[in-house]
């Protein structure tokens, strides 16, 4: 599923990457990973509370994981 919505995330298709982030963050609601696209794809679509929220989910799940430190880096970055 993430190479799907990586793939639907570089060509612009951000509905579509929402789609497979957020079902994939639903079957596996445990998985940081899944919630770090789900953030990058709302970040793109610029659904700025949704992606906090889910970036915030990341680094709740696994705070000292290499996915949360991407996490905080993301939410540090200034919106454009």
């Amino acid at each position: 599923a993430y190479e799907a919505g990586k793939l639907y995330l570089d060509r612009g298709a951000i509905r579509e990457a929402i789609e497979v982030f957020r079902l994939a963050a639903q079957q596996v609601p445990n998985a940081p990973e899944a919630h770090l696209y789900l953030a990058k794809a709302y970040a793109r679509g610029g659904m700025n509370k949704d992606a906090r929220e889910s970036y915030q989910k990341v680094i709740e799940l696994a705070p000292d994981s290499r996915w949360a430190e991407e996490a905080r880096t993301q939410m540090a970055q200034p919106k454009r």
